[in-house]
């Protein structure tokens, strides 16, 4: 082979592997601008979970689990890891502040996240015990707690986390120790339960109306109440 030849040669495959990098340039561009990028998972407040069967906190994973529900409060329901069946949540409600919270949502997004600060605020014996010695000292009587101190489940086929269920779990609330790790509390059949805080991931992708917004929008249809009213608990998030 000549050398003329061979640069010919050269310069063809220069050119070709040029080509073939170009070709490919365009394919991966392609690729991204078509693919849906992977959306960051995000982690909610800390969430208080009562550990009812004493086995330990089961978690769900973001990617096993089905369940939506607004963990960030925004009137929205966004998929989330979640907690087992047999786990229940710890709700801690400021009877006074409650009155003051003017959005549903952010009253649940309150009584699930903020439970730490509330009993720091009603801890008058200032012993990281919240109980009857606090609120005797507070209200003088031993008939009145400011705080409602329940466990509540999840109920998946309303997509609420049921208060119904304080009732049945056999867990009368008489006393909340929140200075250790984990938390526990103590029933009025002298059984005790662990609480563990717990972050769940989720992404800000609003999949539609959080349930206790679209049961008060149904609501609002089907009665004498404005139909627009339910906006004054929820926040405005679009109708679906």
């Amino acid at each position: 082979m000549s050398d003329e030849s061979r640069k010919n040669h050269k310069f063809i495959r220069a050119k070709l592997l040029i080509g073939l990098v170009f070709v490919l340039g365009l394919v991966a561009s392609y690729f991204a601008l078509t693919s849906t990028p992977k959306q960051r998972l995000l982690q909610s407040s800390y969430f208080y979970i009562v550990d009812l069967d004493n086995d330990g906190v089961e978690l769900i994973d973001y990617n096993d689990s089905t369940v939506l529900y607004d963990v960030d409060g925004d009137g929205y329901a966004e998929k989330t890891s979640w907690v087992g069946q047999n786990e229940g949540f710890l709700v801690v409600i400021d009877r006074k502040r409650e009155k003051t919270l003017k959005s549903i949502i952010h009253r649940n997004v309150s009584f699930f996240n903020h439970i730490y600060d509330v009993l720091i605020e009603h801890d008058v014996t200032g012993d990281g015990v919240y109980g009857e010695d606090d609120y005797i000292k507070r209200t003088h009587s031993v008939d009145y707690s400011p705080l409602k101190v329940a466990i509540y489940k999840y109920d998946a086929d309303i997509a609420l986390i049921d208060t119904r269920y304080h009732a049945k779990s056999g867990c009368n609330v008489t006393e909340l120790s929140y200075h250790t790790s984990p938390l526990f509390l103590k029933c009025a059949n002298a059984r005790k339960l662990n609480v563990y805080k717990v972050k769940f991931d989720y992404t800000d992708n609003n999949q539609r109306w959080d349930a206790m917004c679209r049961k008060m929008r149904d609501t609002a249809n089907t009665s004498d109440v404005s139909k627009n009213s339910y906006l004054e608990f929820c926040l405005e998030a679009p109708m679906e």
